[in-house]
């Protein structure tokens, strides 16, 4: 899922048009992953947050074929020119992910980086950086 901190990086650093980032935003309606605002205020918020996790595929739990299949699709209709993936720090079933999606990517003779990232904000210069030489690349 692209937070809100990567779209600011990516507008911030003019990387983006507003309809590219329009975009995202509906990919994060249509796949929600951890969207979060879902919540009500009236909820419990440790079983409101629990509900949300258990909804996301773990890529190791659960066969990846879909979420491949799914971002194959993706990068046909939105003609895209290359693939940022971002990737908890740490997390493993993350990195087996970024290998299915790293084969599908050369195979495509698709561009690809993967940015590995925590929730935390201490890395956004580096990411900052990082996103500019890809599109720099591109």
């Amino acid at each position: 899922t692209m937070n809100n901190d990567m779209k600011e990086i990516i507008k911030e650093r003019g990387l983006a048009e507003d309809t590219i980032i329009k975009h995202l935003d509906e990919i994060r309606k249509k796949y929600p992953q951890t969207d979060f605002s879902k919540i009500k205020p009236q909820e419990d918020i440790i079983q409101a947050v629990a509900a949300r996790y258990l909804e996301i595929g773990c890529s190791v739990m659960t066969p990846n074929s879909k979420r491949v299949e799914m971002l194959k699709g993706l990068v046909k209709s939105y003609h895209a020119d290359g693939v940022i993936e971002v990737d908890l720090q740490a997390c493993a079933p993350y990195a087996v992910e970024a290998f299915s999606v790293r084969k599908l990517m050369a195979e495509a003779n698709m561009p690809y980086m993967v940015l590995e990232t925590d929730y935390g904000q201490t890395d956004s210069g580096q990411i900052s950086t990082r996103i500019e030489a890809f599109m720099e690349m591109l």
